[in-house]
């Protein structure tokens, strides 16, 4: 969202105050004239997360709990009660999350047994491949410091007894 839509946004209603939490946001980091990235460098989130807020994105920013804490922090570095924007704000959260049954059907990507059944896969892969390497670090290591078998020696041949040569007596 642009500055240009936010400040669209942050029109005042009749009452001269902006009615949404996102307008009066933005209307009040006007008012003290800060740019998107002041306000996001001082409250240390991304430009796009305060340009979320301001124009009530929802979808573009992480859970509930972290937003209201966002739009907390927000309209406290301003100077702003927080209470009137966090009603505000749970009213638009409130239709995302009443329903028990979209929470479940959300949360069906992940399931625990598939989880369990993956990482009992994971494990035994690990396993056996940790079991094949010790196998093979094993052979590689016998074969490394095996003494070589000496030759065989032939044996030497029985030498002949020496004949004995006595000379004639002459």
């Amino acid at each position: 969202m642009t500055d240009d839509e936010v400040r669209a946004v942050a029109a005042p209603a009749a009452s001269g105050e902006p009615a949404s939490f996102g307008a009066r946001l933005a209307a009040a980091r006007e008012r003290e004239r800060l740019s998107v990235g002041d306000m996001a460098a001082r409250l240390r989130l991304h430009v796009n997360q305060v340009r979320a807020i301001e124009g009530e994105n929802l979808a573009l920013l992480p859970e509930p709990a972290y937003v209201r804490g966002f739009v907390r922090s927000y309209a406290r570095s301003l100077g702003l009660d927080p209470a009137p924007l966090i009603d505000d704000l749970n009213a638009k959260l409130a239709p995302a999350t009443d329903s028990v049954v979209d929470g479940i059907a959300r949360a069906r990507d992940y399931s625990p047994v598939r989880a369990a059944a993956h990482e009992r896969a994971s494990r035994s892969l690990v396993l056996g491949l940790s079991l094949v390497g010790l196998v093979a670090l094993g052979a590689l290591g016998w074969y490394a410091t095996r003494q070589p078998r000496p030759e065989a020696v032939p044996a030497p041949a029985p030498a002949a007894a020496p004949a004995s040569t006595a000379a004639p007596a002459a």
